[in-house]
C-alpha cells in the first residue's frame, strides 16, 4: 500500500508543472517515505529527494499529500 502512495507522489510530482520546493504530507506517508529512505533531516528541515521541504500535516489520514498549486 505505501509503496502505491509513494508511486503516486513520484507521478503527481513528474506532472507538476515544476518541480515543487515544498509539499505537505500525511503523518502515515512521511512515515513510509522515511522508511524507504527518501526523507531524510538537513539543517534541522525535512527534505524529500534532498530539494522539495517536507511539512507534516497532522490533520491528514491515510497516505495522502498535497503539492503547490501548478498556478
Amino acid at each position: 500500500m505505501s509503496q502505491e502512495a509513494i508511486q503516486s507522489l513520484d507521478d503527481a510530482i513528474a506532472k507538476h508543472p515544476f518541480r515543487p520546493k515544498g509539499m505537505m504530507t500525511s503523518v502515515d506517508l512521511f512515515d513510509a517515505l522515511k522508511a524507504n529512505g527518501r526523507i531524510e533531516r538537513k539543517e534541522g528541515m525535512w527534505y524529500f529527494d534532498s530539494d522539495i521541504f517536507v511539512s507534516i500535516d497532522n490533520e491528514s489520514d491515510g497516505l495522502s499529500f498535497d503539492l503547490p498549486s501548478s498556478q
